[in-house]
Order: C-alpha cells, then sequence, then structure tokens
C-alpha cells in the first residue's frame, strides 16, 4: 500500500498513533531511570553524607583522645593539667561512641554492618590497653606506660582507625556510583531528545506526503 494512496485521516492517525507510542516508551523509560536517581539521591544526602561526616568527626575525636594520653606521659600524676588532659581523653572517648552510635542507627548496607561490627571488636581490644595506659600514668610508672602507648596499644589503634578509613571508602564508593548513575541519566535524557525530535521530524515529513 502506498502512502499517498491512504486518506490524510488515516495517516494522520498513524502518524500521531507512532509518535504517542514512541513518546510513551520513552517517557516510561525515562521516569523509570528518574526515579533510580532521586532514591540515589535521597539515601546519598540522607544517609551517605551524614555517614561520611560522622566518621571523619569519629576519627578526629580519635586522633585528639590520643593526643590527650601522650601528652599525659609529660604532666605530674594528680596535676591540674593531667586532670584536664584525663577529661579531654575521656570527652572525646565519649564522643567518638556517640557519633558511631548515630552510624549504626543510618547503616543499611550488610558490608557497613560487618565492617562497623569489626570496629566494635577492635575497639573494645584497644580500650583496653588503652585504660591500662592511664593507669599506668596515674601510678607513676611512665615507662611501662610509654612502652604500651607506643607499642601494643598504638597498634591496636592503628588497627581501629583503619575500619572507619574503610567505612569512608565505602561511603565514598556510593558516591561515585551516583555520580556515575547520573551522567547515565543525563545521557539518557539527551538521547530521549533527539529521538523526539527525530520523530517530529519523520512525522512531518511523512503528513507531507
Amino acid at each position: 500500500m502506498k502512502l499517498n494512496s491512504i486518506s490524510i485521516r488515516r495517516r494522520m492517525v498513524y502518524m500521531v498513533g507512532a509518535f504517542a507510542s514512541t513518546l510513551g516508551i520513552i517517557g516510561f523509560a525515562s521516569m523509570i531511570q528518574m526515579i533510580k536517581v532521586n532514591q540515589t539521591l535521597d539515601t546519598l544526602f540522607n544517609i551517605t553524607v551524614p555517614g561520611i561526616d560522622l566518621v571523619i568527626e569519629a576519627d578526629r575525636d580519635l586522633q585528639q583522645l590520643l593526643v590527650a594520653e601522650r601528652s599525659l606521659l609529660q604532666t605530674e600524676p594528680g596535676s591540674d593539667e593531667a586532670k584536664a588532659f584525663v577529661d579531654e581523653y575521656n570527652n572525646n572517648l565519649e564522643q567518638s561512641e556517640t557519633r558511631i552510635g548515630d552510624y549504626k542507627k543510618v547503616a543499611i548496607t550488610e558490608k557497613e554492618k560487618e565492617i562497623l561490627a569489626a570496629y566494635d571488636k577492635a575497639r573494645d581490644e584497644w580500650k583496653t590497653v588503652s585504660a591500662s595506659v592511664l593507669t599506668a600514668i596515674a601510678n607513676g610508672d611512665k615507662a611501662t606506660a610509654t612502652a604500651t602507648t607506643m607499642g601494643d596499644a598504638k597498634t591496636k589503634f592503628e588497627t581501629m582507625r583503619e575500619h572507619l578509613n574503610t567505612l569512608t571508602d565505602l561511603n565514598l564508593e556510593s558516591v561515585a556510583q551516583f555520580e556515575k548513575s547520573s551522567n547515565r541519566l543525563f545521557i539518557i535524557i539527551t538521547v530521549t531528545f533527539a529521538i523526539l525530535l527525530l520523530t517530529i521530524i519523520a512525522v512531518g515529513v511523512l503528513m507531507a506526503l
């Protein structure tokens, strides 16, 4: 059947139908992608980014705690200066626990939960050794305290922090994945508009035949 033998009304029906079908398929595909990106965006800004902040702040607390622990070696037990460093140690210890506790509330993946469990185990081991450093300092045994803080306590501290680094890397990977998804969406939208434009041109040409 030749196009010029088809009535104008029927041609219009065919072309409009083809246009509507093409537009519907493209629109549906774009909508699915938009929903996925929106869900990812929601997770990114409500969970991932705050999670990164919590881990970084907890790591900073631990670093400040370590500074306080090492500074105690240079003070006299029971002095006001020593008490100030002990308070700083305890405050940072509590803050780091609070921040990781807040992170646990929003952790959604099994990988995160696995890392957090390993972190808790390493933290408990480190706390025991670190507490012995403070006890040795309080008892005036700075030789033992120094050996412990620079030896076993340091090793366990770095092991604990490594789990925080792994959490940070995991969350940064999620951010990178979102960037890739956004780039894919941009390509899809660009192609969608290109196809839409070509469809409109094709419909116009066929209508003129």
